[in-house]
């Protein structure tokens, strides 16, 4: 009922569309996204055509976050490439880079390349905008490539917007040298970030027409897109009480608080148990060593026993006693 109160039509339909797919964002539903679709295939005017720009985005949004959504919604793209208005060609690859944010798939990949050479400026544009955006942090060697390639085409002076949007889809992809990424969904795509959407939404809806804000005097609207990124990075804290730590200093403090903490707690020591090869060769030593000693100790009292039985019978004989060798070993 607020968008009612804008006086023009056309943007009060905008908006509408606008806050109608944002309440909707990554649910799924595929009532809206019908409803979307149908608002789509209306042939308007360029002038009359701009909630459709809301309509394309709005699919890519609804069926955000989920695998099969964002495949039935990557098809339906490829069919508004081929039967849409201009004005959704033009607004379909920001979509697909919504899709495939910070995700740099080989089929999205090769079919945003292929628009990057479009005769229509504001399809190029918005084609190298969405290389940026699959590949934001991931520094993709295929994708850089490809950004390189678009670099040496673009090197003209009829073509500056489009050299600057490869320069700013070529800082996308390595973002942080390639530790931050772009995504509004984080812990395995269980928890979604609306002020991270936001950010992203911002950028998009202002990419939409590209000529007069990224590549004309509004080119800080990029900056959107800090709410987005996420750290992909290894942080280290101490393990008593949890504190950040630099990279330079981190092992030296871990080794001192886990010796603090070390210290402080009873301490229990594993035994490493011995290989089965060593505890046989073992035992075996062991039991050799024991014969030995034991044959050793009954070696003289079997020499006695031996003396007296020859001894006894030389008396019964009446023959004088002989000494016996000994021949055990």
């Amino acid at each position: 009922m607020a968008c009612q109160c804008i006086p023009n039509e056309k943007c009060a339909k905008f908006v509408e569309l606008v806050v109608e797919t944002c309440a909707y964002a990554g649910s799924g539903n595929v009532l809206k996204v019908q409803q979307m679709l149908h608002l789509c295939a209306e042939h308007k005017e360029d002038k009359e055509s701009i909630y459709q720009v809301a309509a394309v985005i709005g699919v890519a949004l609804i069926a955000f976050g989920e695998e099969i959504g964002t495949e039935m919604a990557m098809r339906t793209m490829q069919h508004l490439l081929q039967y849409g208005e201009p004005t959704i060609k033009r607004t379909v690859p920001l979509a697909m880079g919504l899709l495939r944010i910070s995700h740099p798939e080989i089929g999205t990949m090769d079919l945003l390349n292929k628009l990057a050479y479009d005769s229509d400026a504001e399809v190029s544009m918005s084609a190298i905008f969405a290389l940026g955006l699959i590949g934001a942090g991931t520094n993709n060697s295929k994708l850089a490539g490809n950004l390189r390639f678009l670099a040496q085409y673009y090197s003209g002076q009829s073509t500056e917007n489009q050299l600057f949007i490869v320069r700013i889809a070529q800082g996308l992809v390595h973002l942080g040298k390639g530790l931050l990424g772009l995504n509004p969904m984080h812990s395995d795509k269980f928890l979604f970030s609306n002020v991270s959407l936001a950010g992203l939404l911002t950028v998009l809806y202002a990419a939409t027409d590209i000529k007069t804000f990224i590549a004309g005097k509004y080119h800080y609207m990029l900056y959107y897109l800090t709410l987005s990124i996420y750290p992909r990075m290894l942080i280290t804290v101490s393990p008593c009480n949890l504190t950040n730590l630099t990279l330079i200093r981190s092992m030296k403090t871990w080794k001192q608080s886990t010796r603090k903490c070390v210290s402080a707690k009873p301490s229990t020591q594993l035994v490493k148990p011995a290989s089965p090869r060593k505890s046989q060769a073992s035992r075996r030593t062991t039991h050799q060593c024991s014969f030995s000693k034991e044959s050793a100790q009954s070696l003289p009292q079997r020499n006695s026993s031996a003396r007296q039985q020859s001894s006894r019978t030389s008396r019964s004989s009446g023959q004088t006693p002989t000494t016996t060798q000994n021949t055990t070993t």
